[in-house]
């Protein structure tokens, strides 16, 4: 469970009873009978032989679901009887219901508002079901430790009842003592195991769990794991057992690993600017009256942080399908809850704010550890200002325009759509002068308007004037002159929306409702060296045609890239003539390159390491090159062969972290600069962490003094000194850690 954000589904947990009833046997030491179907189970192993070659899991989980279904009946018809004997003053009155369900709600509140590290025990313990020893595991701290925790952690929550309950202690505990459950399990000593049999933990682990599972929707019959001492935890939680629609077989469930809980949900919790949760028909009421669509984008993390063209490519031009996925927030009464996720893999959540930019979480892996958490910070309800969107050409109000405010990852590498505010039937909308800041962004939200007939970025003026889409239209051939047919053709807006579309079989291609104004129109083939730009302006309301032919007759350079005569795979070589005409291509395994159709007076550079992280290491030509079509140059660089392993640490949990930003560069600024005559050669390397938080920094001077830097996408930013690189890459990675902001 992700403790620094402890965002919990709050109509879920009272839903299950879990926390509450749990909690409530702790606070007030109601009595408790040993429950009478695991007592059944107990009894039938010790005094029915079973049958010969009949497993005993098997046949120890349908003794226990039949005993169920006995114990289910019997339930039903003592309380018709009791019911129908019962005196009219002898039933729960309509005020006593509210009281019961007020002060759940106040005890779910209370473990919420506890400080750490007493909020991570009581939630392990009385939510997730954990015993002890394997809450002491999991923080790192002895088990005594733990204890103490949870006894302080129960004190805070008597002493925080007795002050906002009206009665104090006498009061509350009345009302909570029949929330108090049975226990699931008999303590230790009340089964005397005689004879010939073995009745270990399978046998305890399968009962509770069948128990938990065939359990009645019905509140005062519902039992909970977490209130016995050292219980097993349940397999899994893929689906809501309270739910009579569902039903999850124990002898059905795959085995999950001790520490992992299929959720397929997470819990986000909405807090104000001075920290108090926003909760209920309070934060429906702020979405709805803002016109704030509730909504959440998954977002594939491995996709954010893939380095280099590829993952520029792949964010800003490709199809955002393949790495979003759209979810609808479900309003509960702690929050909101999104549900849905999948199954494996590492992902953000994109949660969209009412009249603000949508906030982006901390990557996260799925199967997750344990219950997924997340605090997002919510601007002050009175801090906005109205917006009115209308007509470029005659002024009408846009009623049911979408204020989208665009997300932007990286350095013009992805813009994705968040938060999506819509205007009245005056055209007027609400957003925010006081964004809550984001440490995973670099740079804050652009907001855009948009209709199915217009779209234009928004101006700070209080009035913005929409013009009309337009068209792009044209061909895309290859380099041989055969159509492009399935290559992709995508125009992507100034820092906003984009569109793409298929080259069909005769080699055209059409985009339809293309925002006005200048944009960047990308033709895409295969690899990084099929891609094309053009710098397009789109006039509203007309169509644009523009033709890919094929690529200009121009002059071709190659080379190799290496460092101490070692090869450099995978190093950008780019070769521009102009900002919207570029031609890119990576070094291969043996450090070659090869740039063909490249227009005289082009400009040549090579990025070091990768340019997604920082552009800050380059070799740039000082003067453009001067080569007519049909010539070919060939430009070597053998660069530094100094190299630094580095590992990157979370300094709180000591665990590697994937996707950190890392690099090294020089102590002094001027080091061998003038390396590669009619070159500017800036040293350094950037990278990013993989899977084991690990990264290779090359090309770095020799018996030079560098400074290894760590951070970013939410992470404080750590510096280490390096002494000199060192000549081969299998020596002691420097390790460095970083705190999560």
């Amino acid at each position: 469970m992700d403790f620094d954000h402890p965002e919990h589904l709050l109509d879920r947990l009272l839903d299950h009873g879990q926390l509450v009833r749990s909690l409530a046997s702790a606070l007030v030491h109601g009595p408790a009978d040993v429950d009478d179907v695991v007592q059944g189970t107990f009894a039938a192993a010790l005094t029915t032989k079973r049958p010969a070659g009949f497993p005993l899991p098997r046949w120890l989980l349908g003794v226990a679901r039949n005993l169920a279904r006995r114990s289910h009946r019997e339930r039903r018809r003592r309380t018709q009887r009791e019911l129908q004997a019962a005196r009219p003053e002898a039933l729960r009155s309509t005020a006593e219901v509210v009281e019961l369900e007020e002060l759940r709600r106040l005890v779910v509140a209370a473990v919420l508002g506890l400080d750490e590290p007493y909020r991570s025990a009581v939630l392990l313990r009385y939510y997730d079901g954990l015993p002890p020893r394997e809450i002491a595991q999991r923080l790192g701290v002895p088990a005594a430790t733990v204890r103490s925790h949870l006894h302080r952690a129960l004190g805070q929550l008597q002493q925080r009842l007795d002050r906002d309950w009206r009665g104090g202690r006498a009061a509350w505990a009345a009302v909570l003592l029949p929330l108090a459950p049975k226990p699931l399990l008999p303590t230790k000593g009340t089964v005397t195991m005689t004879g010939k049999i073995i009745l270990g933990t399978a046998l305890v682990a399968a009962t509770a769990l069948l128990w938990q599972t065939l359990r009645t929707p019905v509140v005062a019959n519902e039992q909970t794991v977490a209130a016995v001492p050292d219980a097993p935890r349940p397999a899994a939680r893929a689906a809501t057992v309270a739910d009579p629609a569902v039903r999850t077989d124990a002898a059905a469930q795959p085995a999950a690993s001790e520490h992992t809980v299929t959720m397929p949900f997470a819990l986000l919790r909405f807090v104000d600017p001075t920290g108090v949760a926003i909760t209920g028909r309070d934060l429906q009421e702020r979405f709805a009256s803002s016109r704030t669509q509730p909504t959440a984008l998954l977002l594939d993390a491995a996709a954010l942080e893939r380095g280099g063209i590829e993952g520029m490519i792949a964010t800003l031009f490709g199809d955002p399908a393949a790495w979003q996925q759209a979810r609808s927030l479900a309003f509960v009464a702690g929050g909101a809850e999104v549900r849905d996720l999948p199954g494996s893999g590492r992902f953000h959540l994109l949660i969209a704010r009412p009249s603000a930019p949508a906030h982006l979480t901390p990557p996260f892996a799925l199967p997750a550890p344990a219950t997924l958490a997340f605090d997002v910070p919510m601007p002050a309800a009175d801090s906005g200002h109205t917006v009115r969107v209308v007509a470029a050409e005659d002024g009408a109000p846009l009623a049911g325009a979408r204020l989208r405010a665009y997300t932007e990852f990286g350095d013009d590498r992805a813009f994705v759509p968040g938060t999506t505010v819509l205007t009245d039937a005056r055209g007027e909308a609400i957003l925010t002068d006081a964004e809550p800041k984001n440490p995973l962004l670099i740079r804050p939200a652009i907001w855009w308007v948009e209709t199915d007939d217009r779209a234009a970025r928004l101006d700070r003026g209080v009035e913005m004037r929409v013009p009309l889409r337009g068209r792009v239209m044209g061909s895309a051939v290859r380099s041989d002159g055969a159509p492009a047919a399935g290559w992709t053709v995508a125009f992507a807006n100034d820092k906003g929306p984009h569109q793409w579309v298929a080259v069909d079989d005769q080699g055209r291609f059409q985009l339809d409702r293309v925002a006005a104004g200048t944009g960047m129109l990308a033709l895409l083939g295969k690899t990084e060296a099929d891609l094309r730009t053009k710098g397009l302006g789109v006039d509203p309301g007309a169509t644009t045609t523009f033709d890919f032919g094929p690529p200009a007759k121009g002059a071709e350079v190659l080379g190799r890239v290496t460092a101490g005569g070692r090869p450099l795979t995978g190093v950008l070589v780019m070769a521009a003539a102009g900002r919207s005409e570029r031609r890119f291509v990576k070094t291969d395994e043996n450090g070659a390159y090869r740039i063909d159709a490249v227009a005289n007076r082009a400009r040549f550079v090579v990025l070091l390491g990768d340019p997604d992280v920082s552009d800050d290491f380059v070799i740039q030509r000082t003067a453009p090159l001067e080569l007519q079509p049909g010539a070919q140059a060939t430009i070597d660089f053998d660069l530094p062969a100094g190299c630094c392993p580095v590992r990157v640490l979370d300094d709180a949990t000591g665990e590697p972290l994937a996707g950190v930003d890392v690099d090294a560069r020089p102590a002094r600024s001027d080091v061998q600069q003038d390396r590669f005559p009619g070159f500017t050669f800036r040293a350094g390397w950037a990278a990013r962490t993989d899977a084991r938080g690990e990264a290779l920094l090359r090309a770095l001077p020799e018996g030079e003094p560098h400074l290894v830097r760590a951070g970013g996408h939410g992470f404080t930013t750590a510096t280490v000194e390096l002494r000199a690189p060192a000549r081969d890459e299998n020596v002691e990675r420097i390790v460095v850690r970083v705190r999560r902001k």
